[in-house]
């Protein structure tokens, strides 16, 4: 009696026909303090309407109690993950960032700072289940889920790759490294199982963007082609992880669009844009082609993976980012871009001087 009056109530997979005496202790609780939910996959029997007209119980029409309750258990889970990082102290963390780049005697305090961001995450986020199969509301709210925990961290990444010495960039890949272990569940369905990967591919793309934006190809082929890790894998395999942080890895276009009920080419590319925009603007005024700077990790990086997959005699293919479809009819696409510079330049042009190919 005292829970049934002190507490709400979800009601699933039960009749109400045949346990009287649960049904007269409902019929006892005079107060309608809290809500009760009933939901039913067919029809509700007398008993139950009547039940429902007492309590003044909402009733909700499900597929099965498993996805009812999975479903809810995600929102609830993303309810409390969108308690994002306030922006002072996203300012903060990246003016001590700038502070400590700048000179080699504070290399530990810079450590400990990307290292002590990237923790802080890592104990936030949600141990997601990676079956049974979700819908994709629920698979659009684990993406926002990482991407606002992410929050602080990518704005202190970018401005380390961008403003930062060839000493940083084992703090980097270290940090990369570190968000790669969240991929925890090897069992289940397999789209759930990468997008466990979503923190550290954000990551790349943050100290990637920052690196490529500073043209710094230095920065950029140790980390797309000699950052190798065995990180987040059964086998523990040690492999470029760039080949493992590519997007469409870790993100299930299919699944995004319907999530976001969209039919785009490369709905995670643009969403990964979109989420960067802002951060680039705000703590890199100076850049002003910010696109083309996208345009330009994206590209190299796919032709860096096809260019690994050629020489291990595999297929060769590179993967899709928004820069697939951007300018090609206008005659600016990256690819001609590029390779106008490297016709230019020659052994000079700066990916090849770095080594990336």
């Amino acid at each position: 009696d005292r829970v049934l009056d002190e507490y709400g109530l979800i009601i699933s997979g039960w009749s109400a026909t045949w346990d009287i005496a649960l049904r007269n202790a409902i019929m006892r609780a005079a107060n309608r303090r809290f809500t009760t939910v009933w939901t039913f996959v067919s029809t509700l029997s007398a008993e139950a309407e009547e039940l429902i007209q007492f309590r003044q119980a909402r009733t909700i029409k499900i597929a099965s109690s498993d996805n009812f309750f999975t479903d809810m258990n995600e929102r609830l889970e993303a309810l409390e993950a969108f308690d994002a990082p306030h922006p002072l102290s996203v300012d903060l963390a990246v003016q001590m960032a700038k502070r400590y780049v700048v000179e080699d005697r504070y290399r530990v305090q810079l450590y400990d700072l990307v290292m002590g961001e990237a923790e802080q995450a890592l104990s936030s986020f949600n141990v997601f289940t990676t079956s049974p199969q979700i819908p994709p509301e629920s698979y659009l709210l684990r993406i926002k889920h990482y991407e606002a925990i992410m929050e602080r961290l990518l704005c202190v990444l970018v401005n380390v790759a961008y403003w930062g010495e060839p000493s940083s960039i084992t703090c980097l890949v270290g940090t990369i490294e570190r968000l790669m272990g969240l991929k925890v569940n090897l069992d289940g369905f397999d789209y759930l199982i990468d997008l466990q990967l979503y923190p550290a591919t954000l990551a790349f793309y943050a100290v990637g963007l920052g690196f490529v934006t500073a043209e710094n190809y230095r920065g950029f082929t140790a980390l797309v082609k000699e950052f190798r890790t065995g990180a987040g894998e059964m086998n523990h395999k040690i492999e470029p992880a760039s080949e493992r942080l590519q997007l469409q890895g870790s993100i299930k276009s299919d699944v995004l669009n319907q999530a976001l009920e969209t039919r785009n080419y490369t709905p995670g590319s643009d969403r990964v844009f979109q989420l960067f925009a802002p951060i680039l603007q705000k703590y890199l005024p100076s850049v002003i082609d910010y696109e083309g700077s996208f345009d330009r990790f994206e590209f190299l990086n796919a032709l860096v993976f096809a260019d690994s997959r050629a020489s291990k005699d595999k297929n060769i293919c590179g993967w899709r980012g928004r820069w697939v479809w951007r300018n090609r009819e206008y005659g600016g696409h990256i690819s001609e871009r590029l390779k106008e510079e490297r016709n230019r330049l020659g052994p000079k042009w700066p990916p090849v001087e770095a080594g990336l190919f």
